[in-house]
């Protein structure tokens, strides 16, 4: 506890006594089956050493005879290169069908996730750092194939495996289905993707503000 309190007093103080932010937003539209279904955006703040993301998407779909409203957020702040703590909530028809918290203790992390059964993962994830997540990729082509091996998915609290796909994609595999996502790069930021889904393929679309 004494621990987790020191490091959200560092994370306060990093942000608050950084010097001017350098400010970077993407916006997506959200399509499947050449229909827009939603809008995604995510930006990526740095002030100093410390760098915060923040997503957001809103997706509307019709499914057999009922309509579907998803809400999803993610919030992360990185020290240098490390994850310090990510907040990852997922909505639908305004109620709260999963979420995960990640936070840093030191030496390891702490995950707390509730999934949409209700239920609760809270244990320790067993590895000194976490560098590269999902939301981070956006912003980073993962050019190095050892560095960028590997993706922690911030709303699962697992990794999944990357491998280059093409000149400028890349695939993210996902450790429990074996489904893909595609990142699609142009001058080092994510231009589209492409999401395999058991119900259907879906996928983002850069454009312009």
């Amino acid at each position: 506890m004494q621990k987790r309190l020191i490091f959200s007093f560092v994370l306060y103080m990093l942000y608050a006594c950084s010097s001017q932010a350098q400010i970077t937003t993407l916006k997506f539209t959200i399509g499947a089956a050449f229909f827009d279904i939603g809008m995604y955006k995510v930006s990526k703040e740095v002030k100093g050493d410390s760098t915060f993301y923040d997503a957001t998407s809103d997706v509307s779909i019709s499914y057999l005879f009922s309509k579907y409203r998803v809400q999803f957020t993610s919030k992360s702040t990185f020290y240098r290169d490390t994850l310090m703590v990510c907040h990852v909530d997922v909505f639908v028809n305004a109620e709260l069908r999963e979420s995960n918290h990640t936070q840093y203790t030191g030496s390891n992390y702490r995950i707390h996730r509730v999934d949409e059964e209700k239920k609760v993962r809270d244990e320790l994830l067993n590895t000194p750092a976490i560098f590269v997540t999902s939301s981070m990729l956006f912003f980073v082509e993962p050019e190095d194939p050892i560095k960028y091996s590997h993706n922690y998915a911030e709303l699962f609290g697992f990794f999944n495996k990357m491998e280059k796909s093409d000149k400028s994609s890349y695939d993210i595999i996902n450790k429990k289905t074996g489904r893909k996502t595609t990142y699609n790069y142009k001058k080092g930021l994510v231009e589209s993707t492409e999401i395999d889904n058991p119900i259907l393929t879906f996928g983002h679309t850069r454009v312009s503000d």
